[in-house]
């Protein structure tokens, strides 16, 4: 399935001015009468602690339920408020949520957002793929009662953690997650890294990646990454899209040779 991404650039004058943030906006997959979407934030100015994006659908769109953030929407207007658990942003930093929708009609994407209410600037977003149209003759519509179209997503996410996290080198941290589905569609997997000093909390945001995967119920991943902050304490956290049935997962490791003090 195609997707829609662009990058948008913007800061607010005045005392309180918002950092500047990059946001891409993607279909994840698309069929009659709904669509799977995803929406990544990267910060790249000052931390934040607390967060609110944005956006307006401009083709009558609309969420039936989200993930990843708190999702609400009133008209064409959408906003998505941080969760308890991704509320700090540090510069550089990512967050991604993701949602079910309906449309009609064309499946548009949005074409401005907003950070903390501020204005971004957009790039120029590249225009929604449209169907292209069959060159074979259409089958009659059947007059029986058919099933309606659902607008529930193509796979669902039973399961998924973080199996494995260990020190493999001085600033290198190695991750295992596994993820399991209802079925073989696309899934995306966000693996959120953290440092700090203190056990059982996730400490300070430390980079992410994103992988995506399909063809599978079950899929077993390995991560490595080259850890920057400080703390004696390194964490990874795995999410999935769309979001697991049993949440997210996390896992510390105490660092060889390391000294709270």
């Amino acid at each position: 399935m195609a997707s829609t991404a662009f990058a948008v650039v913007g800061t607010a004058s005045g005392a309180a001015a918002a950092p500047a943030c990059t946001v891409e906006y993607s279909v994840v997959g698309q069929w009659s009468g709904g669509y799977q979407g995803a929406v990544t934030i990267t910060n790249n100015s000052a931390a934040l602690n607390g967060w609110s994006l944005g956006f307006a659908f401009p083709a009558g769109q609309v969420v039936s339920q989200g993930w990843g953030g708190k999702w609400s929407q009133s008209g064409a207007s959408v906003t998505v408020l941080n969760e308890s658990w991704n509320a700090a942003l540090a510069t550089g930093a990512k967050v991604t949520g993701g949602f079910i929708a309906s449309w009609t009609g064309a499946n548009t994407a949005p074409t401005a957002f907003t950070l903390n209410g501020t204005p971004c600037n957009t790039d120029g977003p590249t225009p929604t793929p449209t169907p292209t149209p069959s060159t074979t003759t259409p089958t009659p519509t059947p007059t029986d009662p058919t099933t309606p179209p659902t607008t529930r997503p193509p796979v669902s996410v039973t399961a998924v953690s973080v199996t494995g996290l260990r020190q493999i080198g001085p600033t290198t941290a190695e991750a295992t997650v596994e993820i399991t589905t209802d079925g073989t569609g696309p899934v995306t997997l966000l693996v959120e890294w953290f440092t700090g000093d203190q056990q059982g909390s996730p400490g300070a945001p430390d980079g992410s990646d994103t992988l995506r995967r399909q063809g599978s119920t079950h899929y077993t991943l390995t991560l490595s990454h080259s850890v920057r902050g400080a703390g004696c304490y390194w964490g990874a956290r795995a999410t999935t899209n769309p979001a697991a049935a049993s949440g997210g997962s996390l896992q510390q490791v105490f660092i060889r040779r390391c000294v709270i003090t």
